[in-house]
């Protein structure tokens, strides 16, 4: 939760967490959480496009060096207290009122599957705002 709310902004996250709305690529790329956007049909050749840049950039040693430098800097930017907040608002919710019929992503999950328990969930939302491109469809 910390690392978006880093990456997209307060309001942006304050919307995305209390609507549950899914934000377009678009909208994604304009907030600076995504580096780039591609079709669908071309998402294959852009992820292999990446990790073939990632493979041959430095020697392992370097890629060490630059992940310390990133880790040192997120800590700095705070993110252990970010990781000590999500670990916090995560233990909670066993003890969080749950109304009945609301998904537990546990046998729910087993009996259902996470598919159809999507699908199912994302019908109480407007049509735009669903994730699945036939949701979107469904009235």
């Amino acid at each position: 939760m910390w690392t978006w709310v880093e990456t997209i902004g307060l309001r942006r996250f304050s919307e995305m967490l209390f609507t549950g709305r899914p934000f377009s690529a678009k909208e994604m790329y304009d907030c600076n959480f995504v580096n780039s956007v591609v079709p669908r049909a071309q998402l294959e050749a852009e992820t292999l496009k990446y990790a073939m840049a990632c493979s041959l950039t430095r020697p392992v040693d370097t890629v060490a060096v630059q992940k310390t430098f990133l880790e040192i800097y997120k800590q700095y930017r705070g993110e252990y207290m970010g990781s000590s907040l999500t670990a916090m608002v995560e233990s909670l919710w066993p003890y969080m009122r749950h109304e009945p019929g609301d998904p537990q992503f546990t046998a729910d999950v087993l009996d259902t599957g996470v598919n159809k328990m999507v699908k199912d969930m994302e019908q109480h939302y407007p049509p735009q705002w669903r994730m699945s491109v036939s949701g979107r469809k469904r009235k």
